[in-house]
């Protein structure tokens, strides 16, 4: 079900981008850069490893690998190409 979200929601941004209209990719390359560097601020002290992997979970520190992992592999690379097609 994520699997599908996400292919129509990749789908609806190039189509905005097939538009056109300069600005669309101006404001897409904008909010990309501007979600990329938002800090994740997570209260690690408040959160105990053990417990939240224990309902499926991912610690504070998993959490921001796995984000990174994401706009690496994924979401920047898909970006890029979306842009520059």
């Amino acid at each position: 079900d994520e699997t599908r979200h996400a292919e129509l929601a990749w789908a609806t941004v190039a189509w905005a981008l097939g538009s056109g209209d300069p600005s669309v990719a101006l404001a897409l390359d904008e909010a990309a850069t501007a979600l990329r560097s938002v800090d994740l601020e997570i209260d690690e002290a408040s959160f105990a490893p053990e417990v939240l992997a224990a309902h499926g979970r991912l610690d504070p520190r998993a959490q921001a690998a796995t984000r990174e992992d994401a706009w690496r592999e994924i979401i920047g690379p898909t970006l890029a190409s979306l842009l520059t097609a």
